[in-house]
């Protein structure tokens, strides 16, 4: 049986991505989020394609379970697509807690 990988640092665990279409895909995890909103971005190590935030279903200090889908294209064949969910903060609003996934 192959499992799916999965991802984790300290705010997001057991993150998981599955292929459901050519350019679709379907996240899901669980997060320690303050107010349970995180967000996330997709990009090409040159640009952000597609943005956008999510919610868990229970704030820190529980974990919440998320899923989400989103759908992505490539705009150049060779690169890499990285989705990166993260925390912003309450403070400034800078990146926290980034997990870095590759799509394809």
């Amino acid at each position: 049986v192959l499992f799916p990988k999965t991802y984790s640092n300290k705010r997001f665990k057991d993150v998981t991505v599955e292929r459901v279409g050519h350019d679709s895909f379907l996240i899901r995890g669980q997060g320690q989020i303050f107010e349970a909103n995180f967000n996330w971005i997709v990009e090409d190590g040159h640009e952000e394609l597609k943005k956008g935030y999510q919610m868990t279903d229970a704030g820190a200090p529980k974990w919440g379970k998320f899923e989400f889908g989103i759908q992505v294209q490539k705009n150049r064949t060779n690169s890499t697509l990285t989705l990166v969910i993260f925390e912003s903060s309450a403070k400034d609003g800078s990146r926290q807690y980034e997990l870095p996934i590759p799509l394809f």
